[in-house]
């Protein structure tokens, strides 16, 4: 059990992304610098885009926060920003959307999205 507690611990606070729910949404993207991918575990083009963000978070700025939404567990959310495809990358920006990104990115272009909504 201990095992598993600390393989959940490293999990995530490896990587910068973390789960939220429906119930989460609205006040994780209210503030600030947010991006959300919305995604299925179950999508091939998911886990690959899954892996070109574990090897981009590291570099994320510091004022970009990064969540996960499952679009199964957490419909509500997907409906509301119109989510029509997976995965989707959804900028935020104070809360207003300013952006969304459908398909794979590389790790570049993972950079140069971040470039283009938050630093313009």
């Amino acid at each position: 059990m201990k095992k598993l507690f600390l393989l959940f611990i490293f999990t995530v606070f490896a990587f910068g992304a973390t789960q939220i729910s429906d119930k989460e949404f609205d006040s994780k993207i209210s503030k600030g610098n947010v991006i959300v991918e919305f995604y299925s575990k179950s999508w091939s083009a998911c886990k690959i885009l899954g892996e070109n963000i574990k090897q981009y978070e590291p570099s994320i700025a510091k004022d970009v926060k990064f969540y996960q939404i499952n679009l199964y567990t957490s419909p509500n959310a997907t409906q509301k920003i119109g989510v029509f495809a997976i995965p989707a990358l959804v900028y935020f920006k104070n809360g207003k959307q300013v952006g969304i990104e459908y398909g794979v990115k590389s790790t570049e272009g993972l950079k140069s999205l971040e470039d283009k909504y938050f630093r313009k």
